[in-house]
């Protein structure tokens, strides 16, 4: 009750840990992508609102910021501070470093399941789900604050693109939520009523079950 714990201070306390076992680490600024393409001219408090820790590591610069709303893997940024160039805070010295944006293999969605689908065109089986990267931490956000386990499957639905109130979908197990340098994994019993459909002498079913309720990004005419 003492003390009051700002954001700031789990970033300097990382700082510390970094540098207690020999790392170079240092304090950098950094822009925000979603408001301007950042130049070094622009080098003021307004245009560089972000503070991350940088770490040396095999002679390159891994970023951290553990100091977040939701907890990010060591080594991404939230979107909007990467892909541009940060200002190191170093005494007496103004340096920039670029800042990559995440590479595509940090942020990777693996889908499996085991289906059966009966004459009147309903899915049923178990479907896995691993998410690594920006996608994982956006659903491990919604889980965090859903309240049911209800509010968790309406989040896998929402993720997937399908509708809820046509889909029955229940969480069966979820590994990982807590560790997120780890891929989320959700296991999950799907029944999917109307999944193909039905003719008189035959089933029309689509191809890929988590891709089934997808749409092509043009229409005939736009194209």
């Amino acid at each position: 009750p003492e003390f009051y714990v700002k954001s700031e201070d789990f970033l300097w306390l990382a700082t510390c840990l970094y540098k207690s076992v020999g790392l170079e680490c240092h304090g950098v600024l950094l822009p925000n992508f979603a408001l301007t393409r950042f130049k070094p001219t622009l080098a003021a408090p307004a245009f560089l609102p972000y503070l991350a820790a940088v770490v040396r590591i095999n002679g390159e610069w891994m970023f951290s910021s553990p100091h977040n709303n939701y907890p990010l893997p060591f080594g991404l940024l939230p979107p909007e501070q990467a892909g541009q160039i940060g200002l190191l805070a170093l005494d007496h010295k103004q340096e920039f470093i670029p800042v990559p944006s995440a590479p595509a293999e940090a942020s990777l969605i693996a889908t499996a399941g085991d289906f059966a689908l009966d004459a009147a065109g309903t899915l049923t089986g178990v479907c896995h789900l691993s998410l690594s990267g920006y996608p994982g931490i956006g659903l491990r956000t919604k889980f965090r604050d859903a309240e049911s386990q209800e509010e968790r499957a309406k989040a896998v639905l929402e993720f997937l693109s399908v509708d809820s109130t046509k889909i029955e979908l229940t969480i069966q197990k979820t590994d990982e939520l807590d560790d997120w340098d780890k891929p989320l994994a959700i296991t999950a019993a799907i029944r999917w009523p109307g999944y193909a459909t039905v003719t008189k002498t035959r089933l029309i079913v689509p191809v890929n079950v988590f891709q089934a309720s997808e749409v092509a990004p043009f229409s005939a005419t736009r194209r």
